[in-house]
């Protein structure tokens, strides 16, 4: 991973204060990719993009992730270290982009989302259903 430096980094931070959080994390996701062009880094799948967005994290901060939250249930307040470079594991060469499971008489292939596709789906009135149909390759239930 390279990083452009205080200065280029500065520079996205700047450009990402008046950008939507998508927009930010395209920036972000330019700094620690920069041997990609603009159009590839949004069909990159998400899981691709995440490991990235923690490698850079990573190289800029450490390895040590400080996380402090209140807990959804009773709000009592919780403080742990996460490892960044736990998340920042990607497989070392790309797995097959298309998943297939079997269940129940059903047999569904799909692709794994990209970020444009949850860019696109974001902006339907059925957010749910556009990215499944934006993903799904195939499905069938008892042979058909």
């Amino acid at each position: 991973m390279a990083i452009t430096g205080a200065a280029g980094l500065l520079a996205a931070w700047e450009a990402g204060l008046a950008a939507p959080p998508a927009g930010r994390a395209l920036l972000l996701h330019r700094t620690a990719r920069p041997d990609l062009d603009d159009r590839t880094l949004p069909e990159l799948p998400v899981g691709e993009r995440e490991a990235d967005l923690f490698a850079l994290r990573r190289t800029l901060f450490g390895e040590r992730m400080q996380v402090r939250m209140d807990c959804a249930e009773c709000g009592a307040d919780m403080e742990f270290e996460l490892d960044a470079g736990e998340f920042a594991r990607t497989p070392g060469e790309r797995p097959d982009p298309v998943v297939r499971v079997e269940h129940g008489g059903w047999r569904v292939a799909f692709r794994l989302p990209a970020v444009a596709d949850l860019t696109a789906a974001a902006r339907t009135p059925d957010p749910r259903a556009s990215l499944l149909a934006r993903c799904l390759v195939t499905a069938e239930h008892d042979g058909r």
